[in-house]
Order: C-alpha cells, then structure tokens, then sequence
C-alpha cells in the first residue's frame, strides 16, 4: 500500500473565517449602539480567529500521514504510531465533529511523548469515555469514512502479516 498524506481542508475553514469576521462587525455595531461591554470582548475573542482561520487555510504541510510503518498526526506532534501498537479504532462523532478514536495496546508509551497540553486534552477525551488517542477528521480534505477505511485496510493487513 501506498502512504497517503491528508492535508487541511481549504474551504473548511472558509465558515470559520467568514464567522468570526461577522462577530467582529457586529462588535464593531454594539460599540456603535452604546454596548462596548459586549462589543470589545467580541472584537478581541472573535478578532483573534481571523488570522487563526487565514493561517489554517495557508498552512499546506501534511496534518495526517498513513503509510505502512502506522499513523504519524501532525497535530500530537510525536513521532507516529505504529500499527502493531493499536489494538483497534473507534469512530465517534462529537456534534458535527467526527473523530477516529485509537486503543492503544500501552498509551503510556505514546502519553510520555505528548506535551503537557496534550496530555490533558487525553485525560478529557478518557472523561467522555473516549479513546486518549483520537484523530480529528473533520477538518481534513479527504472523507472521514474514506480515511477510517484506509486505517482499517492497513490494521487487518499488519495483523495477518
């Protein structure tokens, strides 16, 4: 099998940008109104996102790379996974976010590479009774039941090899 390398979704953020542009302007129009209480916090929380969403829709490196050696996500910013190292995959939908959650056969061995950040988001991610390890395919630009394919194609075919 061939490495696949999956990369933000361009237009995906498209939404997000076009969002916190419009809360800008409506901050901008309660200011006007006599409500900078509720127009400077929207400014600033809001305002912040726009160069947020513009990097996300520049950035081009590769945020999830599938290949035979196992699953390396940019985002957890460890050196990969490897196949014989996942017991199995669970997907999990989270409002409009899917995630491809990871049992890991030791996740102690992958947690002690993660930053203290990222860390506490597995901790949160146990708490809803979910896998530590877990793929956002949302904002990626290829299908979530394309990539969840993949990863099983590759899981069975390291299991009987």
């Amino acid at each position: 099998m061939e490495d696949l390398i999956i990369s933000n979704s361009k237009f995906k953020h498209i939404p997000l940008l076009l969002g916190c542009i419009g809360f800008v302007v409506a901050g901008f129009f309660c200011i006007s109104i006599g409500r900078p209480e509720i127009g400077w916090p929207s400014i600033i929380f809001f305002g912040s996102g726009i160069p947020l969403s513009i990097y996300q829709m520049l950035d081009n490196r590769p945020k999830l790379v599938i290949n035979s050696q196992g699953i390396v996500d940019r985002r957890w910013k460890i050196r990969g996974i490897a196949w014989q190292d996942i017991q199995s995959t669970q997907v999990v939908s989270v409002g409009e976010q899917k995630f491809l959650g990871l049992h890991l056969k030791d996740e102690m061995k992958y947690l002690n590479e993660l930053s203290p950040l990222q860390r506490k988001v597995a901790e949160m991610n146990r708490k809803f009774n979910l896998p530590a390890f877990c793929i956002h395919l949302s904002q990626l630009n290829l299908d979530a039941s394309q990539i969840v394919e993949l990863i099983n194609k590759y899981l069975h075919s390291n299991r009987v090899a």
